[in-house]
């Protein structure tokens, strides 16, 4: 059970094609890379953002435009 509501900051940076969550403000002192997936921590290993890369926004839209255009003419 989440006990409480956890706010956080999107960001997505097209020339690269990073999307990136930041959960918590703080400064980053160790990062682990997981495939695609960077993780920050905080001084007491808290997570503090997390940035995918290789992320196509445009792409992600069109297919999804393109379900619901599907979906509506059958």
């Amino acid at each position: 059970k989440i006990s409480k509501m956890i706010k956080y900051k999107i960001a997505y940076d097209p020339e690269v094609n990073i999307l990136t969550l930041t959960l918590k403000k703080g400064k980053v002192v160790d990062s682990d890379v997981k495939g695609n997936i960077v993780l920050d921590y905080g001084k007491n290993g808290e997570l503090l953002s997390l940035d995918i890369m290789d992320v196509n926004l445009e792409e992600v839209m069109h297919k999804s435009t393109s379900k619901k255009r599907r979906a509506v003419a059958r």
